[in-house]
């Protein structure tokens, strides 16, 4: 047993139904507070696109990096919020408990998205009647996205071929799990 479920389990036989209930309550509510805090924080670059109808000073290969990541982050969102299988393995490889993400977890996901998506589309001034400008993403860059995308398909494989042995479900999530990473961490540094 992990000592995060001894100590879990020590803190609520502490506590009594009506703490458990508040804390609980309390968690909902600062989950959504931080939801909406991050996902405020991506309307400023397309809102400054519009007023500018430009995208003067931001590289393509950002908006790119970032819908490779949050399109990995909400497939994995999404399969531990609503896949019993994935559920049932993540309670398997972590001693029965079960995986911590909530319906504001989704919905960062999908709006995180949705509006790197937006600001990737910018790009194409027709669709927004911005300025035309020459724009290209680097061969790294696609790189990158091939090399996710091939590492993602070849788990897929391995679980496919496995039939339930060695690799599982849970693996794929994780792989894209580690795709959205590498695409923040690399986000920073474009």
């Amino acid at each position: 047993m992990k000592a995060t479920t001894i100590a879990a389990s020590t803190v609520e036989s502490a506590l009594s139904p009506d703490s458990i209930r508040l804390l609980q309550a309390l968690s909902y509510v600062l989950g959504w507070i931080y939801t909406l805090s991050w996902s405020l924080s991506f309307y400023p670059q397309p809102l400054l696109n519009i007023r500018r109808s430009s995208t003067t000073g931001l590289t393509p290969s950002f908006p790119i990096l970032n819908i490779l990541g949050f399109a990995s982050y909400t497939f994995s969102t999404v399969a531990f919020y609503t896949s019993d299988r994935i559920q049932s393995e993540y309670k398997e490889r972590h001693g029965g408990e079960p995986n911590t993400v909530r319906g504001n977890d989704v919905a960062f996901a999908l709006h995180a998205l949705l509006l790197c998506l937006i600001t990737l589309s910018q790009f194409w001034p027709r669709l927004w009647g911005f300025e035309n400008r020459k724009w290209k993403v680097g061969k790294g860059i696609w790189g990158i996205v091939i090399g996710c995308t091939v590492g993602i398909a070849w788990t897929v494989l391995m679980v496919i071929a496995g039939g339930g042995r060695g690799w599982q479900w849970i693996d794929v999530v994780r792989v894209r799990s580690l795709a959205h990473h590498d695409a923040k961490i690399l986000t920073r540094r474009s």
